[in-house]
Formats: structure tokens, C-alpha cells, sequence
């Protein structure tokens, strides 16, 4: 399925040329209505709402607490620790980084379906690698973020105390706990902030932004064998996400090449491909086709997933 590049129509917009968003985001009260102007604080940037959790989910303190754990036992770990060393571009020592003030609740984009059915050792990995997620950056002496940490919420039975996992029979460590590196020229952890996020939408529609962005994992959907496969590289979160964005008002989007007609408040905001040095933030809106019936694969099995948020975007470039 092939899908063409958007124009977006009816917008008001500034009209600014798609670049890396290195710069502040200069968020200003007329660009945020709602909730997402209550949450803004003095400093520009957004106050996350606390996610829903329910019993036997990670929380985020435990997360920042057993991440720094993690950290320090991956320090003398070379193969572990090349991981992010490979994306840092420079070594890196995780015992010296500490947490940074950041940190950020991953939606997952699917919900899975008949794992009681699994092995136990399957099921729990499924649930670590494909739900929801706390991605956590640590930070050098400077404030800097070097690393993240993309942590399990669901099911993640993987403890560690004195800096080493507290059982030894860990089925798949790096599905509860995936290390990335921040690419060394960068300033954020993340390619996107929620405000530049915020801030670009409201330059491409001229629509104030009504509620916080909520950043969701990006996965890739292939067909074959007569139905959707999924696929989500774990710890992949760090550069490959979409901030999900909603507008006060709606807004039409047009497909440039397929004509589809699509009028929504809500958009997307994340870059072109999940290349690891992409920092280029795209406008994206969510088709209105997207696919049912689907499965992600683990070792040899087939796991049935429906989808919560949608897969199939097109791009809304301005007139």
C-alpha cells in the first residue's frame, strides 16, 4: 500500500521551514488553550499529567530508582555497554551518570491478545517488549543526557539491588531494561521535545494546542501471509516515536497524490523515518484506513495484536 504526501487547507498558519529543532521552542500563550496551557509551567515546558497505572505496573520512581541500578551494572559489561557507546558515538561509563530531571510515559501502539494462552517466559517478554514504557535519560555532571534507559511497565519481574539483577534466570534482560545512546552534537535526549512538538503544530495549522502531547512508540507493519505483521525494535523509543498532538479545532488535511480527505484535531508530530540522527520534525496525520487483524512475532511464535492508535500516517506539508 502506497501512500502520497498531505497539503494541509484552511489553516492559518506561520510558515516555517521544516528544520532541526535544536532551538528552544518558544511556546507562547496564544499556540496552547486547555489543559495544555494549564500544564504549561513558567519555564515553557509542559507538566506530564500522571499516567493511569494499575496494580503490579511499574511506577516511575521505581523505574528512575532500578534504572540507575541497571546503569551501574551495565558499566563493566562491554557488550552491553557498547550499545549506547555505539549511538553516543564516544565512551560512555553508566556508573557516573545520574537521572535527569526528564522523563516520559510511551504509549504502546498495540494491545495483546491470547498471551494466557503463551508460556509463561513468553508471555512476560511479549508484555515487557510491547507495552507501555518509562523512557528515562541519565545525565553527565553537566545535565547533559548521554544514555536512556526504555523501561518495562508491564510485568517486569526483573530486580536489581547492589547494582546486579537480583535473579540470574532473566529470560530476556534488555526486554525489561534497553539501553540507548544520545548522539554526542545533540542537546536532548529526545529528537522532539513535547513543546517543540506542540510549537510546530500550531506554526503548520494556526491551531492552538488543547491538550499535553503524549509520546507513542513507533512501530513498523508489513504484510504478509494474508494479514499484518508488527515489528518494534526494543529500546527503539528513543529516536523512533510520534508525539501525538490535539488541536482546539479540527482541521482538514488533503492527500496531495490520493485525494484522501481527512478532518481531524488530532495530529502527529515526529521525524520522517526512524533514522537515528533524524532530528527533522515532520506534520503527520492518521489515515482513515488502518489495518485490523494482526500479530507480532517472538522467537517462533505469533502473537495476535489489535491496534489502539493508528499505524498508516500521511504527511501535512502547509500550502
Amino acid at each position: 500500500m502506497r501512500y502520497a504526501a498531505l497539503f494541509l487547507l484552511g489553516a492559518t498558519a506561520c510558515h516555517v521551514a521544516a528544520e532541526p529543532v535544536d532551538a528552544p521552542s518558544e511556546l507562547r500563550p496564544e499556540m496552547v488553550t486547555g489543559t495544555a496551557a494549564a500544564r504549561l509551567g513558567a519555564d515553557g515546558r509542559f507538566r506530564f499529567p500522571s499516567p493511569f497505572l494499575i496494580a503490579g505496573q511499574m511506577t516511575l520512581a521505581t523505574a528512575r530508582e532500578q534504572t540507575l541500578q541497571f546503569a551501574k551494572y551495565m558499566t563493566n559489561r562491554v557488550l552491553l555497554r557498547g550499545i549506547p557507546e555505539g549511538q553516543r558515538g564516544r565512551w560512555i561509563d553508566p556508573h557516573l551518570l545520574v537521572s535527569c530531571a526528564d522523563a516520559w510515559f510511551v504509549h504502546s501502539q498495540i494491545r495483546l491478545l491470547e498471551l494466557d494462552t503463551f508460556p509463561a517466559p513468553v508471555a512476560t517478554v511479549v508484555r515487557q517488549m510491547h507495552g507501555p514504557h518509562w523512557l528515562l535519560p541519565l545525565c553527565n555532571d553537566k545535565g547533559i543526557a548521554e544514555m536512556t534507559v526504555e523501561v518495562a511497565i508491564d510485568d517486569n519481574d526483573v530486580v536489581f539491588r547492589d547494582n546486579r539483577p537480583v535473579r540470574t534466570d532473566t529470560f530476556d534482560l534488555l526486554a525489561a531494561y534497553a539501553p540507548a545512546g544520545v548522539p554526542d552534537t545533540w542537546s536532548a535526549a529526545l529528537p522532539i521535545s513535547a513543546e517543540q512538538a506542540a510549537r510546530f503544530a500550531w506554526d503548520r495549522t494556526g491551531v492552538p494546542v488543547a491538550e499535553v502531547p503524549e509520546l507513542f512508540a513507533r512501530g513498523a507493519v508489513e504484510f504478509e501471509g494474508g494479514a499484518f505483521s508488527h515489528r518494534m525494535r526494543t529500546g527503539a523509543a528513543r529516536g523512533c516515536n510520534r508525539w501525538r498532538v490535539v488541536l482546539a479545532r479540527e482541521v482538514l488535511f488533503v492527500g496531495k497524490a490520493s485525494g484522501a480527505r481527512v478532518r481531524s484535531r488530532e495530529a502527529w508530530v515526529g521525524t520522517r523515518e526512524c533514522a537515528f540522527l533524524d532530528r527533522v520534525p515532520v506534520l503527520q496525520v492518521a489515515l482513515p484506513l488502518q489495518p485490523g487483524a494482526s500479530w507480532i512475532a517472538y522467537a517462533a511464535t505469533r502473537v495476535p495484536i489489535a491496534f489502539v492508535s493508528p499505524i498508516f500516517f500521511e504527511e501535512a506539508l502547509e500550502e
